[in-house]
């Protein structure tokens, strides 16, 4: 049998809400896991979904909806997550489009989904991934089925930052905190690990994509000493890190490059904070539809300037 969220160390009080939502314990049609990048907010919401969905209530892992939630075909179960160049959760996930766009909802819209009752699972679930990410459109056409929820509706939502959900969306939710277990428990393995990771989860994903780690682990270790002529070359190398890590990860490869810029961004904030910051930065404006290309060949030729001024210096 895989192994579960309950395998995970850590998540003390998450577990115990899962445990009560198994056990019959009436929780509400609305939940809320928040917790820092990789701490397990996700694997705890696929676990409740699943919980929900299960005839057996267990999860069983057993019956025939739990076999098709894990393959990914539950015709019962939605996973919404930010989608489109701008990385966003937008008004077509709740409501069918007034107009044709360039960039549509690749689902079911939420009430259309609910419009009918479930096939197979005891009730239908949806799970929205970083709900942070919704516009303010989405969030407020959300509030409706949040308050009126259909009998057999039910929803859970994950966020990493949990001050960016719009409180009338919070109010209505049951909000679980998943919070980080004691080092010792799941202590990094190496630097790459220890630098890359940071959480739990973000661990097991270096360990997962190990070669593509390493490789930029290799790559950041040349930026202070890579002559200036050198920043171009280094800019394609990150380039093609992160389309490793969007492969790897089944992404887009602009998903791919933020993930490597947020790695850079860790590996700076304790040796140069100058270049943490324009990590930052960089980070941002590539999640916020900027050229990924363009927005990397300026963070490196700032690198090779700030460090050859600092041997000139």
């Amino acid at each position: 049998m895989s192994s579960t969220v309950f395998d995970r160390p850590g998540l003390q009080g998450a577990k115990k809400v899962l445990k009560g939502f198994a056990e019959g314990a009436s929780g509400g049609h609305a939940v809320l896991f928040y917790g820092i990048e990789g701490s397990g907010a996700l694997e705890c919401a696929r676990e409740l979904a699943l919980t929900w969905l299960c005839p057996q209530g267990g999860p069983c892992r057993e019956c025939p909806v739990c076999r098709t939630f894990e393959a990914g075909r539950a015709v019962d179960f939605q996973h919404v997550a930010p989608w489109g160049p701008s990385s966003m959760i937008k008004l077509d996930a709740i409501r069918p489009g007034q107009k044709p766009t360039s960039d549509p909802y690749p689902g079911v819209p939420l009430l259309e989904f609910f419009r009918s009752g479930p096939l197979m699972a005891r009730t239908k679930a949806v799970l929205f991934e970083k709900v942070e990410r919704m516009n303010p459109s989405t969030a407020n056409a959300l509030l409706k089925t949040l308050e009126e929820p259909a009998p057999f509706g039910r929803i859970v939502m994950t966020t990493s930052e949990l001050g960016r959900v719009i409180p009338t969306v919070r109010s209505r939710c049951l909000c679980v905190a998943c919070e980080l277990p004691d080092q010792a428990e799941w202590a990094p393995a190496d630097e790459v690990e220890a630098t890359f990771g940071g959480t739990p989860g973000l661990v097991d994903r270096v360990r997962a994509h190990r070669p593509a780690f390493e490789e930029l682990w290799n790559l950041l270790g040349q930026l202070d000493s890579a002559p200036p002529g050198a920043a171009m070359a280094l800019a394609e190398r990150m380039r093609k890190v992160g389309e490793a890590l969007a492969k790897a990860e089944g992404t887009s490869a602009r998903a791919g490059h933020a993930e490597a810029l947020r790695c850079l961004a860790q590996w700076a904030s304790h040796r140069d904070p100058a270049l943490a910051i324009e990590a930052v930065e960089a980070h941002r404006l590539v999640l916020g539809n900027a050229n990924a290309g363009i927005v990397i060949d300026a963070l490196m030729a700032s690198q090779a300037q700030r460090a050859r001024a600092g041997t000139l210096g």
